[in-house]
C-alpha cells in the first residue's frame, strides 16, 4: 500500500511546484465537468454549497504556503519561501499590508510567474490580516481563508 502512495505524493508535489503547460487546460476541463454535473443534479441546495475547483485549488495552495511560511517543510523548500516584506516607507500600500506579507518575485517571464511560489505569494499578500491565527494553526487558517472569500482575481 505504501509503495502506491509514495509515487503519487511525489508526483503531486512536482505538479504543485511547476505545472506543465497542458495543466491549465486540464484544469479548465475539470471545471467544465463540475459545472455540467451541477446542472445535471439540479438540486440548488447541493450545488450552492459546492465551491468552484479554482477556489478550492487556491485555498489548498494557500494552506500549503502557510505550512512552508512557518517552516513545516524540508530545508530545501524552506529556502524557496520568499522573505517577509518589510516596508521602508509608510505608503498607502504598506499600510494595508498584513504582518505576514512576503516580498514578491520580480521576473520577466510569464512561465516563472505562474509557478507555485510567485503565484501564491501574490495571492497570499491579498489576504486580510484576520485570516492569520496568532499561533501556527493550519485548520483555523484554512477555515478563515474559506470564510474570507479572498478575491477571485489575482492582482
Amino acid at each position: 500500500m505504501d509503495e502506491c502512495v509514495l509515487p503519487t505524493l511525489g508526483l503531486q508535489s512536482i505538479v504543485r511546484m511547476r505545472k506543465p503547460p497542458w495543466f491549465r487546460h486540464t484544469l479548465s476541463i475539470l471545471d467544465s465537468i463540475q459545472n455540467r454535473a451541477i446542472r445535471l443534479i439540479g438540486d440548488k441546495a447541493l450545488s450552492s454549497s459546492l465551491e468552484s475547483l479554482s477556489f478550492r485549488r487556491k485555498v489548498s495552495d494557500l494552506c500549503l504556503f502557510y505550512r512552508y511560511y512557518h517552516g513545516r517543510c524540508s530545508a530545501e523548500i524552506s529556502s524557496l519561501v520568499p522573505p517577509s516584506s518589510v516596508p521602508v516607507r509608510a505608503t498607502r500600500q504598506s499600510v494595508r499590508q498584513h504582518p505576514y506579507s512576503v516580498q514578491l518575485f520580480t521576473n520577466r517571464t510569464t512561465h516563472f510567474n505562474s509557478t507555485f511560489f510567485p503565484r501564491t505569494s501574490r495571492l497570499w499578500n491579498t489576504l486580510p490580516a484576520h485570516v492569520f491565527p496568532p499561533t501556527y494553526n493550519p485548520k483555523l487558517f484554512k477555515s478563515n481563508t474559506v470564510r474570507s472569500r479572498f478575491p477571485d482575481k489575482e492582482p
